[in-house]
């Protein structure tokens, strides 16, 4: 792992969040992720002011694409749900957040992550998932962040195994993608590519069919020995 003298930002949540559904852009993933970087003695602020210049310097994007997102977000975060599996027939919707403001004039967009959504992000006591930011923050598509963070709940284990139904839920892609070909074009592979970019690891995917279907996935993952994480 690398050493932590690079300091570098842990993000940690609960596995439940990791194992949920919802879907989110590019744009309102970044948002996410820096705010769960944003903390104030050791813990995550439920109400923040980010502003699109320091997503720009921490993302390393053009500063109008960091106004652009930051514009879009607003208008959307509001909307976006988590929806939770508690039993077999059991789901349980929430929100990311409880409000969502935009102040144009300084490019400040202003989130109140909602109460429900909280204790996913804090006070975490036994299953929960952990990554660097800095692994996740130079990824250029929300598929390959969420590969990866579910990459990393079985980081003991060195192997996430997966059906592709349950992928396809995860990622709440609906109607997009609708043949595994098509999926492993637009999503998966991708994904493993942005993931032994930017996270440092070596990523095998393992197809197994169920009749002539690929019915599920193992992703094997080792940390590359060859590369240092960028920070």
């Amino acid at each position: 792992m690398p050493h932590a003298a690079q300091a570098l930002t842990t993000i940690q949540q609960a596995n439940e969040l990791t194992e949920a559904r919802y879907n989110l852009t590019l744009g309102e993933t970044r948002i996410i992720f820096f705010a769960l970087t944003c903390k104030k003695n050791g813990k995550i602020q439920r109400e923040q002011a980010i502003k699109a210049m320091d997503l720009a310097k921490e993302y390393n994007i053009e500063k109008h694409t960091a106004y652009e997102e930051v514009s879009a977000a607003a208008k959307k975060l509001y909307e976006r749900s988590i929806i939770r599996r508690e039993a077999s027939k059991v789901t349980d919707t929430i929100r990311w957040v409880s409000a969502c403001r935009y102040d144009q004039g300084r490019g400040i967009v202003h989130v109140n992550f909602s109460p429900e959504v909280m204790p996913l992000l804090e006070n975490l006591d036994g299953q929960f998932t952990s990554f660097y930011f800095e692994q996740i923050k130079r990824m250029t598509t929300p598929y390959a962040s969420r590969i990866f963070v579910m990459m990393m709940q079985w980081k003991t284990t060195g192997v996430l195994k997966i059906s592709v139904v349950e992928l396809r839920e995860r990622l709440e892609l609906k109607d997009k993608y609708k043949t595994y070909s098509n999926l492993k074009l637009r999503v998966i592979k991708p994904s493993i590519e942005q993931i032994e970019k930017h996270a440092n690891y070596l990523v095998q995917l393992r197809e197994i069919k169920k009749g002539r279907s690929v019915d599920r996935l193992e992703f094997s993952f080792v940390e590359n020995p060859q590369r240092a994480l960028a920070i």
